[in-house]
């Protein structure tokens, strides 16, 4: 006799007693103290031109603010689609303060490896794109999916992951044409030259000693 068993489904609270939300709350907070220099952190290699490098694991997503209606700059991890569509996840689901500002804002400006494009942004609901973008997440040995998954409670096969989709924060980016933020410029470019004129000065020192 074979016997199935359903895949966990988590409740409002999270699966296996264990509530969802305490278990976000006890996260760091991304906009305090370390946490929040860890977070802009790869801003600033986009500041200092190197975009074409950190742009294969990065995009730099300048959002606006919900509330001030100003430009605000996160820096995510991505994948990209066959679809030529972007996709993230949030990992602290709703609670993201870039993600509360897409939501309101959904036309965003994006650099990234493929270069600086506008793209509207959109939480993924359909099954079929869902599963692609995990697949791509997974395809990549991606731990932060991983990490994810673990801390949510949730079984790391397909067919859970997708019956608790709903729990999963999972972020499209599409190319429009409509007018997006301003782009983060690289403004910290003058630090090569600065760089290299100080080694140049210690080689030249070097060879008059």
């Amino acid at each position: 006799m074979v016997t199935t068993s359903e895949p966990p489904i988590l409740d409002e609270y999270g699966s296996n007693g264990t509530d969802r939300l305490h278990a976000q709350q006890g996260l760091p907070d991304p906009n305090q103290g370390l946490m929040r220099f860890f977070f802009k952190f790869p801003i600033i290699f986009f500041r200092l031109g190197l975009r074409t490098i950190v742009g294969n694991w990065f995009i730099l997503m300048t959002h606006t603010g919900r509330k001030s209606g100003q430009p605000r700059h996160t820096a995510l991890e991505y994948r990209l689609g066959i679809n030529g569509h972007l996709y993230t996840i949030s990992g602290y689901g709703a609670k993201s303060q870039w993600y509360k500002n897409i939501m309101a804002n959904p036309v965003v400006n994006i650099q990234w490896l493929g270069g600086v494009e506008a793209y509207e942004a959109y939480r993924v609901t359909d099954e079929e794109e869902f599963r692609m973008g995990i697949r791509l997440y997974k395809s990549e040995m991606s731990e932060t999916l991983d990490i994810f998954l673990n801390r949510m409670g949730i079984p790391d096969d397909m067919e859970s992951i997708i019956a608790n989709r709903d729990h999963i924060y999972m972020i499209g980016f599409k190319q429009t044409d409509a007018t997006p933020p301003p782009t983060v410029e690289e403004d910290l470019k003058w630090v090569w030259y600065v760089a290299a004129g100080v080694l140049g000065l210690l080689l030249l020192r070097r060879r008059k000693g």
